[in-house]
C-alpha cells in the first residue's frame, strides 16, 4: 500500500509542478485539479489513501501560498517538499500511535487456545461421509463403463 501511495504522491506533486510557474505566469490551477480529480476518483472506487487526501490539500494550500510569495521565492521545490513531509510524517505518527494501542491491546488480552474449553470433533461424521463419496463415485463410475462413456478411464490412461 505505501509504494501505491507513494506513485499516487509522485503524480500529485508532478501536476503541482506543472501547476507553479515563475512570478509574471499565473498559476494552472486547472493542471492541479486535472492531475487532483482523477487521483482521488480513483481512491472513491473503494480504496482510500489519507496521506493522498492530506497531500491534495496540502499542496493546493502551497500552491496559494506560492501565489502570493513567488517573488520572494525563486523554486516551489520547498514548498512541495514541505507538503510531502507534513503529509506522510502526520500519517505515520498517526500510525504509530494506533500501533502503540493495539500492542497495547494485545498485551492486556493475549491470544489463547480454544482447545481445553472446547470438545474435539467426533471424526465418525468424516469417515462415514469419505465412505458415502468414494461409493458414489465408484457407482457413477460403473454407470458409465456400462454406458460406454468411459471418460475418465481414457482421460487416465
Amino acid at each position: 500500500m505505501l509504494i501505491v501511495s507513494a506513485v499516487i504522491s509522485f503524480v500529485l506533486v508532478l501536476g503541482a509542478f506543472i501547476a507553479a510557474r515563475s512570478d509574471p505566469h499565473p498559476i494552472r490551477w486547472g493542471a492541479f485539479i486535472g492531475f487532483a480529480i482523477p487521483v482521488l476518483c480513483l481512491q472513491c472506487v473503494g480504496i482510500v489513501f489519507p496521506v493522498v487526501w492530506l497531500l491534495t490539500v496540502l499542496l493546493a494550500i502551497a500552491l496559494r501560498v506560492w501565489q502570493s510569495s513567488r517573488r520572494r521565492w525563486p523554486t516551489f521545490v520547498p514548498l512541495a517538499m514541505s507538503a510531502v513531509a507534513i503529509a506522510y510524517g502526520t500519517i505515520s505518527l498517526l500510525a504509530l500511535s494506533g500501533r502503540n494501542e493495539y500492542d497495547r491491546v494485545r498485551e492486556k488480552y493475549p491470544f489463547e487456545s480454544m482447545e481445553p474449553r472446547v470438545p474435539a470433533p467426533k471424526s465418525n461424521g468424516e469417515a462415514d461421509a469419505t465412505r458415502i463419496a468414494e461409493s458414489s463415485m465408484a457407482e457413477l463410475e460403473s454407470t458409465l463403463d456400462q454406458q460406454g462413456h468411459d471418460y475418465r478411464s481414457a482421460s487416465l490412461r
